[in-house]
């Protein structure tokens, strides 16, 4: 920690040299607030929280134990029951909404095609009436 302060004051004093009087006066304040700073940042690192571990006079039966286990058993089944029908209920959404996409695909195709045959038929008007003006 000597070795520390000294080179910071060191430091310091070297940066200072090249300022004048007013210019080192705030360095060093500068060099001293940081150190101070530092100190304290230490200081707070090892302080740690104080834990406390009480000792329990009536440890839990075996019974009693043993009525918690078959409790916990019967909710974690409840959960998977209730994981299952969720999953059931989405495989049921997931198939209508692939067969609302199929048949939207189907209408959207044949929309298509109807679309180019009035794009041809027009297109036949168009060359007909064009033969017709000798264009």
């Amino acid at each position: 920690m000597k070795d520390f302060l000294g080179v910071c004051f060191a430091a310091g004093a070297a940066a200072g040299a090249a300022v004048d009087a007013s210019g080192q006066t705030l360095l060093t304040i500068g060099v001293i607030v940081a150190l101070v700073g530092n100190v304290l940042t230490m200081i707070q690192g090892r302080i740690t929280q104080k834990r406390q571990v009480q000792i329990v006079a009536d440890p839990v039966s075996h019974a009693e134990f043993q009525l918690r286990m078959l409790q916990t058993e019967r909710e974690i089944g409840e959960l998977k029951s209730g994981v299952t029908r969720l999953h059931e209920r989405l495989d049921g959404f997931f198939a209508e909404l692939q067969a609302q996409r199929e048949a939207m695909q189907c209408e959207f195709k044949k929309d298509r095609h109807d679309l180019h045959e009035r794009i041809n038929d027009l297109l036949t008007a168009v060359a007909k009436l064009q033969g017709a003006l000798g264009k």
